[in-house]
């Protein structure tokens, strides 16, 4: 499980991922924990850039 949360500097634009705590079960499949933190990432980012966006119209 990935937790944490993204902290986004508008003046500058700097994006950083903060407090983030990564749970690995021995059991899971390498494959299955790197598609899991990628998507995760992936849907965190986007939903920082749609913020980002909607505070500059």
């Amino acid at each position: 499980m990935l937790g944490g949360c993204l902290e986004l500097n508008p003046e500058d634009g700097e994006i950083r991922y903060r407090d983030s705590l990564l749970l690995l079960s021995a059991e899971a499949p390498p494959d299955m924990l790197r598609a899991f933190v990628a998507t995760t990432l992936r849907n965190a980012l986007t939903h920082c850039a749609d913020a980002l966006f909607e505070s500059a119209a």
